[in-house]
């Protein structure tokens, strides 16, 4: 099918735009392994890959270029595949994207790990994040585009953010394997960013970062909302499921049915108080494991955080809203749920206004030693906050401050009742 296996973008991209042109239609990849440097997909495009088939992504920096987009965070965004502003795009089949992740970073210079007290040991090394000078920054991205359709791909070694949706709407994610380095920062397997009508099922995610994030880190006014997130098993060295961030409004979420296994946050919301808001959500039938890891990672092993505490990065390009909201953490509920993790349950908040109607019932919280000393002690962590909450000796169930949470039918893994506990 291509003449040059070695890079297949110049026979993909024109084979891409000629069917764009004449109103859509079907590519498919065939067995083999096959290079590729940025791919711009377009409106009612099919691109199947067939069981054998790999698309490897060019692992030097000068084949990437900016597409023409200034990201919030990121700044000019880079990517291996991409569309703006386009329509009905389906990427599916059994076959393998690999984004050559590896490539760009110094996989034997760990980067610099701070601990509270205990020993460093080579171990806690082993976990750390590695360094890079540059990245491909946004790898699969799409803005501004609707009726996004992602079936059976599997996505392996991604240098940053995966999959990365901006303002898009109607996305479904059905069946995907997502299998990052456990050791490369900001390697989040799905992020959405202001985006709305999204269905996330039966995946399986492992990342350094965020095995999935709901954020309006692109733009603080536009909100992501209507989501379901369901029968899916996720494993990050960060955050496993992320619902919130900074000045970010995302409401409308449902979770069930799902599994994170050895995560240093099982599960985390969190926002700005008074301009960001996280609100209308509810995670039931879910099992968090948390595990604490090694290095300067966001979490310390817990199953499950909830925050509205103070965090903002000057280097942002969108300045900090003014206040805008009288709750930051509002009508939210878990239920159903098994937690196992050295930590409690926490939730907490700068004041007792910004929670309002959280409910956590029919729990079952099983406390778990540290496999490795946690560098932080036994704290949540905060993080992107400036200062951890350090847990009172002996103490387990639902650990608040400032925060008035219902509780009802959380017991121990022996059924003995566990209270909310406020520090």
């Amino acid at each position: 099918m291509f003449s040059d296996p070695s890079n297949v973008t110049p026979e993909l991209q024109a084979l891409i735009d000629d069917l764009a042109a004449k109103g859509g239609g079907e590519i498919e990849i065939p067995p083999g392994v096959f290079g590729f440097t940025p791919i711009r997909l377009r409106s009612n495009i099919c691109l199947r890959l067939a069981a054998g088939a790999r698309l490897v992504a060019s692992p030097r920096r000068e084949d990437y270029f900016p597409i023409g987009y200034d990201h919030n965070e990121m700044g000019q965004v880079t990517s291996a595949i991409y569309a703006m502003d386009e329509e009905q795009i389906t990427v599916c089949g059994p076959g393998t994207i690999d984004l050559s992740g590896d490539a760009f970073y110094h996989l034997d210079r760990p980067s610099h790990v701070a601990t509270v007290g205990p020993e460093i040991t080579q171990a806690h090394l082993d976990e750390a994040p590695r360094r890079y000078d540059w990245r491909v920054t946004q790898p699969i991205f799409f803005l501004r585009c609707r009726g996004l359709y992602w079936e059976g791909v599997r996505v392996v070694n991604a240098p940053c953010w995966t999959l990365s949706f901006v303002e898009c709407q109607t996305v479904k994610m059905l069946g995907l394997t997502i299998e990052n380095s456990m050791v490369l920062p900001n390697n989040d397997g799905m992020h959405f960013s202001s985006c709305r009508d999204i269905i996330v099922s039966d995946c399986q995610v492992s990342s350094g970062d965020d095995c999935i994030a709901f954020t309006a880190i692109t733009n603080f006014d536009k909100p992501c909302e209507d989501i379901v997130v369901s029968n899916c098993v996720f494993r990050s060295a960060s955050k496993a499921m992320s619902i919130g961030y900074m000045h970010s409004i995302v409401r409308n979420v449902l979770v069930q049915n799902v599994v994170v296994r050895r995560s240093n946050r099982g599960l985390v919301i969190m926002c700005n108080p008074g301009t960001g808001l996280v609100e209308n959500v509810r995670i039931s039938n879910c099992i968090l494991e948390g595990r604490c890891y090694g290095g300067n990672w966001w979490g310390n092993g817990e199953s499950i955080v909830f925050m509205a505490t103070p965090h903002h990065y000057d280097g942002y390009r969108d300045p900090k809203p003014a206040p805008r909201f009288d709750a930051a953490l509002r009508n939210i509920s878990v239920s159903g749920t098994l937690c196992r993790s050295p930590r409690p349950v926490a939730v907490v908040a700068s004041e007792a206004a910004m929670v309002r109607n959280v409910e956590m019932k029919d729990m079952t919280l099983q406390v778990t030693p540290d496999e490795l000393p946690s560098l932080k002690g036994n704290a949540i962590d905060l993080a992107p906050g400036p200062e951890n909450l350090f847990v009172p000796e002996g103490k387990a169930g639902v650990l608040t401050k400032n925060a008035p949470v219902r509780v009802s039918n959380v017991v121990d893994e022996e059924g003995r009742p566990l209270d909310r506990i406020e520090v």
